[in-house]
């Protein structure tokens, strides 16, 4: 439209409709980017599945687990009944968070998880988006400190038991050279 002094009046409000589109998408594209660096550099490994198969894997991932885009899901799993257990309680709870899990590793070494499933569309497909955590050698450290500690107690009720032996055994013996009439030579202190 013009206006009646002349001038173009909507030539103005589409161009700052075009330049407000232009930014929008410019920033959706950085919000992009930066999820994608976060998921690339991320130290959780993070994967998209449906109807058991792998549709999105981050690079953390493929490196844990060997497996990539178009491979089955189930494979990955110590026991395959734990995953439909999961999934019954995924549908019962909405989500299933901070699980500890047994899986195979790419060398198809048993390797403890800490897992969070979420459910999830994606492009149509209903899934399950997994985030998940190696905690084998925590796990193994907290039974090392387990064991030490089992240690450390036995240890201790030993010595406090031997204390207590040699405290009676000087009694005893006090006891005798006192009898013997020797208490002042020899007493044990």
């Amino acid at each position: 439209p013009i206006a009646k002094d002349g001038k173009v009046v909507g030539a103005v409000v589409t161009f700052m409709d075009i330049t407000e589109r232009r930014d929008m998408a410019a920033q959706i594209e950085a919000t992009k980017l930066q999820l994608e660096y976060i998921l690339d550099t991320g130290p959780i490994g993070v994967a998209f599945s449906t109807k058991g198969k792998i549709h999105f894997a981050n690079p953390r991932f493929k490196e844990m687990f060997g497996a990539g885009v178009g491979d089955a899901s189930p494979d990955l799993y110590v026991n395959p009944e734990e995953r439909d257990i999961l999934i019954g309680r995924l549908k019962a709870e909405g989500k299933v968070v901070n699980y500890d899990l047994q899986m195979y590793n790419r060398e198809h070494q048993i390797r403890d998880m800490l897992i969070t499933y979420l459910p999830m569309t994606y492009e149509g497909e209903e899934g399950i988006l997994g985030w998940l955590l190696d905690i084998t050698d925590r796990k193994k450290a907290e039974k090392e400190i387990e064991e030490k500690y089992t240690e450390l107690s036995r240890f201790r009720r030993m010595a406090i038991g031997r204390e207590q032996k040699m405290i009676e055994l000087k009694k005893e013996i006090n006891e005798l050279l006192e009898v013997t009439g020797n208490s002042k030579k020899y007493k044990i202190h």
